[in-house]
């Protein structure tokens, strides 16, 4: 691990200012070399688990001597009340709440949060200086270093990870047992499935124990030791030197971080290192930053960073009713349609998450594992069906007197964005027509049946 100035200055007997000097030469070469360590660490999990999926059940032996990403966020130097005047702060909650200075003294940012991504057991670690938990923050953090199909584990503040192979652990679960002594549950830790996010766990109690050398680190240069302490386990974990040459590195995915090209101007054997410094120091908000993030919407952003999987010229219905989703929550809705949209998208994750990536499923079949209502989720089916999101096959005996419904579903995409599945009066005739063309009678295997919808 890196070593502080004041211990250079006691093992080569050197003045205080060189040791800086030489301090501030590492730290420059690590921020230069980490955008290629995440290059790196992209292809080798791409290479891995291109078009890969989880398999349902324990997940222990099926990912036993394999690369998993696990990832966590942990605050460092959290402030005191004595440091922020004896005020208290009631406007932030969560981890920001320890960061974060009362609105009544400025607001300011004193402590640092960190973004832990542990590539996967012994391997590189990426650290990033973040303000706050928000998935418009922290998603394209994620987007450089992890691949589409790479399993990774995190605990349920991660909820909004847009990957096919994302698992969560609820660490505040509590006990369905009565007469438990222990209100905790045993699994808050590792699931039955065998998810859990103890590496990340792990790099936190190393961060802490490593930033503990320097009393305390300002908020601008946080980013440069983070990224000091990423570069070095990089090279602990098997990366060399050689290895990032003739690598092309990607932008930084820190959205507080500009990271730009070396000027070449300063191309002799000493140049100004404050000059290049400037590109990777972190840029805290500002209050009014804060209070801008904080009143706007952010639940409809999920849906901006799936329009590239769907171009406009293809898929112009479903653009359009992205769009109708994000209207309906810039209005601040309320009331019960808002009530039955968040139980419908959640149900719709949950039916999503179960159907196979090739091949028909029987609906019904899946509404009774699930234990889903399967009225509710015919109309979650329809309105996919009608935006091409899946194909359903209409399997049901309309010869027989008793016409029970059968229907079929297959994936015909492997994003599900955010849509509304409730309508207005003015709006069913309408999504009655769009379904009745979007659904296809398969009159070859048409059977009867004792399940009703």
């Amino acid at each position: 691990m890196p070593v502080t100035a004041s211990e250079l200055v006691r093992r080569w007997h050197i003045s205080y200012p060189t040791a800086l000097k030489l301090k501030r030469r590492v730290q420059l070469l690590c921020c230069q070399q980490m955008d290629k360590v995440r290059t790196i660490v992209y292809r080798e999990l791409d290479k891995e688990y291109k078009g890969y999926r989880l398999p349902k059940g324990n997940l222990s032996e099926e990912l036993k001597d394999r690369r998993v990403v696990h990832a966590d966020t942990v605050s460092l130097y959290s402030m005191s009340q004595r440091t922020n005047k004896y005020r208290a702060r009631y406007r932030s909650t969560g981890q920001t709440a320890s960061i974060y200075m009362s609105p009544k003294v400025g607001g300011h940012q004193r402590g640092i949060l960190a973004n832990v991504i542990s590539c996967w057991k012994g391997g590189p670690v990426i650290i990033d200086s973040v303000p706050d938990q928000r998935m418009d923050t922290l998603y394209p953090v994620f987007n450089n270093v992890i691949a589409p199909d790479a399993p990774i584990f995190t605990d349920e503040g991660f909820k909004w990870l847009p990957y096919a192979n994302a698992r969560q652990v609820n660490h505040n679960k509590k006990s369905t047992s009565a007469g438990k002594r222990y209100k905790w549950a045993r699994d808050r830790w590792v699931t039955k499935e065998g998810v859990h996010n103890n590496q990340s766990e792990s790099i936190n109690n190393i961060l802490k124990t490593y930033m503990r050398n320097y009393r305390y680190v300002s908020v601008p240069w946080s980013q440069v030791y983070l990224q000091e302490f990423s570069f070095f386990k990089a090279l602990r974990s098997g990366i060399k030197i050689h290895d990032l040459v003739g690598v092309k590195p990607t932008k930084s995915g820190n959205p507080r971080v500009g990271v730009t090209k070396v000027n070449k101007k300063y191309t002799q054997l000493n140049p100004p290192a404050e000059i290049h410094f400037s590109q990777y120091h972190y840029l805290s908000p500002t209050l009014d930053e804060r209070k801008r993030i904080e009143e706007s919407p952010t639940r409809f952003r999920f849906n901006e960073m799936l329009c590239h999987h769907f171009p406009p010229q293809k898929w112009s219905s479903l653009h359009v009713a992205m769009n109708k989703y994000d209207e309906y929550y810039t209005e601040h809705p309320h009331g019960i349609r808002k009530r039955r949209e968040e139980r419908n998208t959640y149900l719709a994750g949950q039916l999503w998450s179960e159907l196979p990536d090739e091949g028909y499923a029987d609906l019904g079949q899946l509404c009774e594992e699930l234990n889903i209502p399967k009225r509710i989720m015919l109309n979650i089916a329809r309105v996919w069906a009608i935006h091409g999101l899946v194909k359903i096959a209409d399997r049901t005996n309309y010869s027989c007197r008793n016409k029970y419904l059968i229907y079929d579903i297959e994936k015909r995409v492997s994003w599900l964005p955010r849509l509304l599945y409730t309508h207005r009066e003015s709006e069913v005739k309408q999504f009655e027509k769009n379904w009745k063309k979007a659904i296809k009678h398969d009159y070859q295997y048409m059977k009867k049946t004792r399940r009703k919808y």
